[in-house]
């Protein structure tokens, strides 16, 4: 993983939203905390703004005994990182990859469940 990130530094590859919940995806699939964290102060210094995707990642991580707990996530909230958090602008190739979390699969549901017609018919 890290040579392909210094391969991507060499070779001045701008940082998307899609690069970097790739990365959050495989550290938090290793379990390797330091640079799961590394991740997101990164996204914040080259001013990466973070979608629906990443508040996955980050809910789900916590949720599993990661380490990475919801008072991180409450700065980061307080700080504005997540001011226009509600878009999908991951490229839907790292879910195929990486699968959805928990997250992802419960705004999908409750996404489904506002967006059917009712009625008493």
């Amino acid at each position: 993983m890290e040579s392909i990130v210094r391969e991507m530094d060499y070779r001045k590859v701008k940082w998307s939203v899609t690069i970097a919940n790739t990365k959050l995806c495989a550290y938090a699939k290793m379990k390797d905390f330091r640079r799961f964290k590394g991740v997101i102060l990164e996204m914040e210094a080259r001013n990466v703004k973070p979608d629906i995707v990443t508040c996955g990642i980050l809910y789900d991580a916590d949720g599993s005994d990661f380490g990475f707990g919801f008072d991180e996530l409450d700065y980061r909230i307080k700080m504005a990182f997540f001011g226009d958090a509600v878009e999908l602008k991951t490229d839907p190739l790292v879910l195929v990859a990486f699968g959805k979390g928990d997250f992802l699969k419960i705004v999908e549901e409750v996404d489904h469940t506002r967006s059917q017609s009712w009625s008493y018919e």
